[in-house]
């Protein structure tokens, strides 16, 4: 396959994995290009905008929402592509890749295309071989999320302000190696789709990427038991075998695991559920507080602190839906910077709360 059919191919495929019930899925293009080096580690940025140029507007559309008075208009690529300045279009916010049923059938052709080129030049890993790279990609994920969540600005964590070289190296290193892994992690995982307040996203792409912290913390929270289930499956297996690329149950509906979506007057969450049915079980603004006192309490073995931490979220848990809400939360994420990870799986709740 050429380069620009491995983009093409790349791309269609990543609209399709999350059709956000044909809406198309929305993306921004730095997101979009560290997705891409997976597929194309050499690609540079002109030739994922020409990608996109060169999709033929019968297999996918593009879309944009513009702000207009007091609503957002969709806009389409169609709009611009005649015009010198078609790049701008997708720069800045997020635009949207709704692949249409013939581009269905030509990602499936460039899938064909694409398989007989692996074939003819990959080998499958064996598993002691796909172990080894499955722990170091644990482990340095894992040593990632540590000096990413040191990195964050407090007392509202939103993207790293300290370390930004560093993290900006591992994640590149993170990236190439979910590259070589994907293809496997897709036949040991029954899903990578994670939402949060309608929105959906791949836990592994977002993970090793620069994403806000309320999607990135929950989704390397999600992705690092998933690795340890896969590790675990693996030692199962004898180590000489080779692993085909293949997933025997590629076929089967994917599943969605769900994070901390709160709604209504009496808000309620789903917390990291697993559940092909999407009918996941929602529990009360109070359970997600008892949640975080209880992993605060199991966390923190120092008394005074942990005393400290507990009072914080109590006078937090008291102000909900109050005036205090935004002055409660600071003092309390200030209180409990040091121990992020404790908290870092509730705060999109929290987030989510402090919006409504």
């Amino acid at each position: 396959m050429i380069r620009n059919e491995v983009l093409e191919h790349f791309i269609l495929g990543y609209g399709l994995e999350i059709p956000d019930e044909g809406r198309g899925r929305p993306v921004a293009l730095p997101q979009l290009q560290l997705a891409a080096k997976a597929k194309c580690p050499n690609c540079s940025m002109d030739e994922i905008l020409d990608a996109l140029f060169n999709l033929d507007r019968e297999h996918a559309e593009l879309n944009k929402f513009f702000p207009f008075g007091e609503k957002y208009l969709p806009v389409s690529f169609e709009t611009v592509r005649p015009t010198t300045k078609w790049k701008e279009f997708f720069y800045g916010d997020p635009f949207r890749i709704k692949v249409l049923p013939a581009g269905r059938v030509r990602f499936q052709e460039l899938a064909e295309k694409a398989s007989r080129s692996h074939d003819m030049g990959r080998a499958n890993l064996k598993v002691r071989e796909l172990a080894l790279r499955v722990q170091n990609f644990h482990d340095d994920l894992e040593t990632h999320f540590d000096l990413w969540l040191q990195s964050l600005q407090q007392p509202i964590p939103d993207y790293p302000v300290r370390n930004i070289e560093k993290l900006r190296e591992q994640t590149t290193s993170l990236a190439r190696q979910l590259g070589t892994l994907r293809p496997y992690i897709k036949r040991f995982t029954a899903s990578s789709v994670m939402t949060v307040m309608g929105q959906r996203w791949d836990a592994y792409d977002c993970a090793v990427s620069n994403d806000v912290s309320v999607r990135k913390g929950p989704s390397i929270e999600a992705v690092l038991p998933q690795l340890q289930q896969m590790l675990g499956r693996l030692e199962l297996m004898n180590p000489d075998e080779e692993i085909p690329l293949e997933s025997k149950g590629s076929n089967e509906k994917p599943g969605t695991v769900n994070i901390y979506n709160l709604h209504g007057a009496h808000s309620r969450v789903n917390i990291q559920s697993e559940d092909k049915s999407v009918n996941v079980s929602s529990i009360t603004e109070q359970q997600v507080f008892s949640g975080i006192r209880r992993a605060v309490s199991q966390g923190i073995p120092e008394v005074n602190e942990r005393e400290i931490i507990l009072e914080k979220l109590d006078s937090l848990e008291k102000s909900v839906h109050s005036r205090d809400f935004l002055s409660k939360y600071q003092e309390f994420i200030n209180t409990v910077a040091s121990h992020m990870t404790i908290i870092a799986p509730f705060l999109p709740a929290l987030t989510q709360m402090l919006g409504n």
